[in-house]
């Protein structure tokens, strides 16, 4: 089990808080199964004192974030102990012994009441996988597209998860990255981008638009043939 505990870490290091950040582990009761099968909880208070609890026994001692090494040091019992971060947020702090590997795993005991953190980190696990996906997708790609009449050029910012011409994406003009200013513009491949507050709010090919436009002015010159000869 500690192995496999062990490898999630490893797995969670990027999405670690930091120890300096002593307010996410101060005043949380960190609980951990010791070798003789009894459960102990470690409070860090603000004050630097290390309160340790064991089947209703308290002992004192003290621990401070060191700097210069990035690391806890924690002393009770006539012993001192350097600790590295492995993984650290407010429900689990797993610690390694430094220049060792041996791993000195707390479990806030409000958080996981059984103690167990395989779910929870299997857990984080798959939502940092997730929001990574997210991110990827999301992050903009431009895109260069040229215009005609008159012959410039624009970028329209999208994504992987839509195409070049979807409503809503932002366009600029491509010699001063402003929003484009809003207005109909005819690309060189023919479509006609209707631009509102910098983006696209319509997309029509121009065939179609000339065809329509045909139609429409055909329906009015009928439309006042008809009246004239009334």
């Amino acid at each position: 089990m500690i192995d496999y505990i062990k490898t999630l870490i490893s797995r969670l290091q990027q999405y670690s808080k930091d120890l300096n950040d002593t307010a996410i582990f101060a005043e949380v009761p960190w609980t951990f199964i010791d070798d003789d099968g009894v459960k102990v909880i470690y409070i860090f208070r603000r004050s630097k004192e290390l309160l340790i609890s064991k089947q209703g026994n308290v002992t004192t001692g003290y621990w401070e974030y060191l700097p210069v090494m990035q690391s806890l040091l924690i002393e009770h019992s006539d012993r001192k102990h350097m600790y590295n971060q492995g993984f650290v947020d407010n429900v689990v702090m797993a610690l390694r012994k430094d220049g060792t590997e041996d791993l000195f795993l707390l479990v806030n005991q409000h958080e996981i009441p059984d103690l167990n953190p395989v779910e929870y980190l299997e857990r984080k696990i798959q939502s940092g996988v997730e929001n990574e996906s997210i991110k990827k997708q999301e992050l903009p790609i431009n895109y260069k597209i040229a215009l005609k009449n008159p012959t410039r050029y624009i970028i329209i910012q999208t994504t992987e998860t839509k195409t070049v011409f979807t409503s809503g994406n932002v366009v600029l003009d491509h010699d001063t990255e402003n929003l484009l200013s809003d207005g109909t513009y005819i690309t060189d491949k023919g479509f006609l981008l209707t631009i509102v507050n910098g983006k696209i709010s319509d997309v029509k090919e121009e065939h179609n638009f000339l065809i329509t436009l045909f139609l429409i002015l055909i329906v009015l010159a009928v439309a006042f043939f008809l009246i004239w000869i009334i």
